[in-house]
Formats: structure tokens, C-alpha cells, sequence
């Protein structure tokens, strides 16, 4: 067999494998979620295991680990956001409730007496 033809049998077998990851049974039924879109890399890191060195270092030390490493980071930076999101949700959610007008209630015992109209919420008077 030729290189030319492994090349391309290699090709369109990535292809396929790429195609049915992307276009699974989920997008065939119009489920697919894009809530997460986005959050992984589209290529792993391990695809430049095969690349060849340019230094000292091999492959794995050159390329797949710090690709992996800032990976970790990004994912790490973005937890405390959110974290600090939340936190901050609650904070504005506390504050308003802080600040929101309280409602008072009546001082003088007549406007309370033989008041049953909570009881009795369809009756008229």
C-alpha cells in the first residue's frame, strides 16, 4: 500500500469518528445542548503526543502537559467565579430584602377587631 492511500484512509476515518462525536444520536433528535457548549477544549491536548519535539524535552513534557495544566487553571478560575457569582447573587438578594419597606401594621386595636375577612375571603361586607 502507498502512503498517499494510509493518508487518506486515515483522513476520512477521522472524519467519520469526528462527525458521529459531534452528530450523535442526541442531534439527530434535536436535543442537543448547548448549555455547556464550549466548556471543553475541541481537540485534546493528547492529539500533540504525536507531534515531534523541537528540544530537550519530550513530546508529553512539551506539549500535552502544558496544554493540560492551563486547562486545570481555566477550569480552577472559573469555579471561584462562579463561586463569586453566587455569592454575590445572594449578597444583592440579602441587601434588598435589607432595604425593601417594611409593612406595618395597624396601631389601633379597633381596625383589628372581629376582623375575620382572612378567614372568610369570598364574603363581602
Amino acid at each position: 500500500m502507498s502512503t498517499k492511500y494510509f493518508q487518506r484512509a486515515t483522513f476520512w476515518l477521522c472524519a467519520a469518528l469526528l462527525g458521529f462525536a459531534f452528530c450523535g444520536s442526541e442531534a439527530a433528535y434535536g436535543q442537543m445542548n448547548f448549555y455547556n457548549f464550549g466548556q471543553s477544549p475541541a481537540l485534546s491536548p493528547w492529539l500533540s503526543l504525536g507531534n515531534r519535539p523541537t528540544g530537550v524535552l519530550d513530546s508529553y513534557s512539551q506539549y500535552v502537559r502544558p496544554q493540560l495544566e492551563i486547562q486545570q487553571a481555566f477550569a480552577q478560575q472559573q469555579a471561584q467565579l462562579n463561586r463569586q457569582a453566587y455569592q454575590q447573587q445572594s449578597l444583592q438578594g440579602d441587601l434588598e430584602t435589607i432595604n425593601a419597606p417594611q409593612k406595618r401594621g395597624s396601631y389601633s386595636r379597633a381596625a383589628s377587631f372581629r376582623n375575620y375577612s382572612h378567614y372568610y375571603p369570598n364574603m363581602k361586607r
